[in-house]
């Protein structure tokens, strides 16, 4: 048991790590918490399961995903109490501005999956109409103001302005 630790914490040690520092300018909702993060070197890739179902995974690639997720929290011995939103979008690191629109979402491959005990309107969807400003501050930090609705779909965070750095170093 001793050395399975021992080996755990050596192979925990020579991984690559993201550092990140979020700043969450916009108010997440008081009942539960948000995050965002950059996940370098990756790419959003959609899925489709025997249902017809997509969602997305993230595999390696030369390009940055973002990742905003808010979770509602649990309350105790409610069953199905859970809920949560997540926001995917994927740029070039090279972007050093970007403003889109509506339609234009698409460029970025903008998703919102809600997940909760709600028939009929949990899974992912394709985000259709918003705006997206995303800004280069420095080097690995970028500030990104996303205003977005999907048709028709119930949101508890409608609106996302985060400054996020991803910083990769060998530990």
């Amino acid at each position: 048991m001793k050395t399975f630790a021992l080996l755990l914490c050596f192979g925990l040690c020579a991984c690559k790590s993201t550092l990140q520092t979020t700043t969450n300018k916009t108010p997440c909702p008081s009942e539960g918490t948000c995050t965002a993060k950059i996940v370098s070197n990756s790419r959003l890739f959609l899925n489709e399961d025997t249902t017809g179902a997509r969602y997305p995974t993230l595999v390696k690639g030369n390009k940055l995903v973002f990742q905003h997720s808010y979770t509602k929290k649990r309350r105790k011995n409610v069953a199905d109490d859970f809920y949560t939103e997540t926001v995917y979008l994927e740029f070039n690191p090279e972007e050093k501005k970007l403003f889109l629109q509506d339609q234009a979402l698409e460029k970025v491959g903008l998703l919102f999956g809600r997940f909760c005990y709600c028939k009929g309107s949990a899974g992912w969807f394709p985000v259709k109409k918003g705006t997206l400003q995303l800004s280069q501050l420095s080097k690995g930090t970028y500030r990104i103001q996303l205003d977005f609705s999907v048709a028709g779909m119930p949101q508890k965070v409608p609106q996302i302005d985060a400054i996020v750095s991803a910083n990769e170093s060998k530990k």
